[in-house]
């Protein structure tokens, strides 16, 4: 089960600049979409692995979700958002 593997997984302190940008390409080669990953500074102690798949899960859902749009993930201060044109984004 994902939460058992998630208590498993080890905490370090990462920056998530890099999390976030690893798992936008992802997404990215895997959709074709265009996905822009802007600078974020915050590091924190934290499971990378837990990261990634949150990143991944809300990137995935913006491309499967939106227009033909650029998605957005942009960071600041500790928190990270994904902007689409999906229907629920309200534009």
């Amino acid at each position: 089960m994902a939460t058992d593997r998630s208590r498993r997984e080890p905490l370090r302190r990462t920056a998530t600049c890099g999390l976030c940008e690893q798992a936008a390409a992802r997404v990215r080669r895997r959709t074709g979409r265009t996905i822009s990953a802007w600078p974020m500074d915050y590091s924190g102690v934290v499971s990378a692995a837990a990261i990634d798949r949150a990143g991944i899960n809300v990137i995935d859902n913006a491309a499967s979700l939106s227009n033909d749009g650029t998605i957005e993930v942009v960071g600041t201060s500790g928190r990270v958002a994904v902007r689409d044109r999906g229907p629920a984004s309200g534009r």
